[in-house]
């Protein structure tokens, strides 16, 4: 009798161990179903504080994925995006670089899951084009290199892809700004395709492709602004500006834009 109740004591231990064991199991089952449904939330989380204009807010959403080593290609070149404006908006060289180093990171990463997503490669564009803009001309010319071999990439996944020929104008834009002789020497010495090609009249027309794609995007009517400046042409830059005057904010760093192109046709204050 004694053996035949510790059979039976066995055996429900037996049958408790797999009750727990299909508990566990389809547990971990619903938890992956419902997995995609709870990134895609989050993506959208992210996306709709990117609007209203919260750089750590559309962060903050993905970081628990981003803890996870998750490897999806929209989570991770939104959070390139997310630390490209956060090193927008920091004050500080170091900072600054910083964000846009793990942007860079992060949107390399996109690439390797989905090489040819052209949001994935355009994030690295532009973490790398920000970069340049805080160097010096060691620093600047292999990333100004890079962002334009980036952006041709882009378009060449997405012709109608306007952040990419927003790149390409303020690239060339900001070559163009270089003196005469350092583009002259740096093109002699390294034959780079965007020494060659920026011209005023190419970085204009790729802002106005920009634009024309993307008319609410406030970034692209700021650098047509700043362009206008640089060449002289002040009526241009006021009109492009009163353009810009008109559309709403769609950015963490729209307001940042707004200021600094507001600050170069303001008159200087008197001394």
């Amino acid at each position: 009798m004694a053996v035949r109740r510790g059979a039976v004591q066995s055996c429900c231990r037996g049958a408790t161990w797999a009750v727990a064991l299909a508990a566990s199991l389809l547990g971990s089952a619903v938890a992956r179903a419902q997995e995609p449904t709870a990134m895609r939330q989050a993506l959208v989380r992210a996306d709709s504080a990117f609007v209203a204009g919260s750089a750590p807010g559309s962060l903050s959403p993905l970081q628990p994925w981003l803890d996870r080593d998750v490897r999806d290609a929209a989570l991770l070149w939104r959070a390139a995006r997310g630390h490209v404006a956060l090193g927008i908006l920091t004050p500080s060289r170091e900072g600054a670089d910083a964000h846009y180093q793990q942007a860079a990171a992060h949107a390399r990463a996109a690439i390797v899951v989905a090489p040819s997503d052209p949001d994935a490669v355009y994030w690295l564009a532009v973490a790398q084009g920000r970069r340049a803009l805080r160097g010096n001309f060691h620093r600047i010319l292999p990333l100004a290199v890079e962002t334009h071999t980036l952006a041709q990439r882009v378009l060449a996944l997405d012709p109608r892809h306007a952040g990419a020929h927003g790149i390409l104008g303020k690239l060339y834009s900001e070559v163009r700004k270089l003196p005469w002789m350092i583009r002259k020497l740096a093109a002699a010495v390294t034959r780079q395709d965007v020494l060659r090609l920026a011209t005023w009249e190419a970085a204009e027309r790729q802002l106005h492709r920009a634009i024309a794609l993307d008319s609410l995007a406030v970034i692209h009517h700021a650098d047509l602004v700043q362009l206008y400046v640089r060449q002289g042409r002040l009526p241009a830059a006021r009109e492009a500006f009163a353009a810009m005057s008109r559309l709403p904010n769609r950015t963490p760093a729209d307001t940042l834009f707004r200021r600094e192109v507001r600050s170069l046709l303001e008159p200087p204050p008197p001394y």
